[in-house]
């Protein structure tokens, strides 16, 4: 789904499109729910830069901006409001611009600034493990009445060809990883992968890192090795598939 905001296309999920929609309208909050202001900045999208297969990713969202920076006139008891900004990122993982997709105002101005002081990101890599800039379209929601609980998006509608099967890993093994290819303790990795009617990998993409980049390339590399059995839809043919989720397996 896409929106177009002041001539500019965002292309978002459904779900957040639902969060965004509320955002603008300045829906109400629960009368039940807390009474301070609060800031809460979101992921809308990176963009998806097909080079990449491994998108930048915010480290702590919950430090870029507080209530306090604000004037008390951008918090309206029982009201919520939101800005929709694009950053790009540097291969340092640092904020270098911000744009807001409304018009500008000194409310985006001053949320910008603080964001490209404050937040930081893992960069993004390509397939061969090269840092490289980056897009990432992120949600600001100041609410005049702090929700007592973040509660989930309603589910999105089902995606095309959810009738159909899913593709078959012939070799399991593959994602079997010796105890050095992970830190210990860490999250097991965890990738997306596109499959084709032919059962081959045609793009990998990271959702849980490694942690480190060669480690991620080596698991996109390993995965686009792998040969699959491929999906199938209700009448029997051989369809691809644009995305299956990995988890890889680390030895004791």
């Amino acid at each position: 789904m896409s929106i177009c905001i002041k001539g500019k296309r965002l292309v978002v999920s459904l779900h957040m499109a639902v969060l965004l929609s509320a955002a603008f309208s300045g829906g109400t909050v629960q009368a039940d729910e807390a009474t301070a202001p609060a800031v809460i900045v979101r992921t809308v999208s990176d963009l998806d830069d097909p080079e990449a297969i491994r998108p930048v990713r915010p480290l702590a969202l919950d430090t870029w901006l507080k209530p306090d920076d604000f004037p008390a006139a951008t918090f309206t008891p029982g009201k919520q409001s939101g800005l929709n900004l694009k950053l790009l990122v540097d291969v340092a993982g640092r904020v270098t611009g911000c744009t807001n997709y409304g018009p500008e105002t000194e409310l985006s101005a001053r949320a910008c600034a603080l964001i490209a002081e404050r937040a930081r990101f893992v960069h993004a890599i390509d397939a061969k493990g090269t840092p490289k800039p980056s897009e990432r379209v992120m949600v600001v929601f100041f609410y005049g009445t702090a929700p007592a609980a973040n509660l989930p998006p309603p589910p999105a509608p089902p995606p095309p060809g959810w009738r159909n099967t899913r593709p078959v890993l012939k070799d399991p093994a593959v994602l079997q990883l010796s105890a050095e290819a992970q830190s210990p303790g860490a999250p097991a990795p965890r990738v997306s992968v596109a499959v084709s009617e032919k059962g081959r990998v045609t793009r990998c993409r990271i959702l849980q890192t490694t942690d480190n980049d060669p480690g991620d390339v080596a698991l996109c590399r390993r995965i686009g090795a792998a040969r699959f059995e491929p999906a199938r839809d209700p009448e029997g043919r051989k369809v691809a598939a644009p995305s299956l989720v990995l988890t890889f397996k680390v030895a004791p």
